[in-house]
């Protein structure tokens, strides 16, 4: 999803009205990792994680018109 996310597993843009069943639910799994991990296995996470993330948010830009209590990674666009 991070190389491609126009590719992602949305089938079209990513927003919910090309896909209603599309979900950022991996991400958001990462998340709670790395809040939950001890800070040492939680450093470890984020240093995998932390390109891919750039990577993503190089790829993509802000929805505006994204609920705000999602994650940051749920309120992004691409096309």
């Amino acid at each position: 999803m991070a190389r491609r996310p126009g590719l992602a597993l949305s089938g079209g843009c990513g927003c919910p009205l090309c896909n209603p069943y599309y979900t950022t639910d991996e991400r958001a799994v990462l998340e709670l990792a790395l809040h939950a991990l001890p800070p040492r296995a939680a450093r470890e996470l984020r240093g995998m994680v932390q390109p891919l993330d750039d990577l993503y948010i190089s790829q993509t830009w802000p929805d505006p018109f994204a609920p705000l209590d999602d994650g940051w990674w749920a309120r992004r666009c691409w096309g």
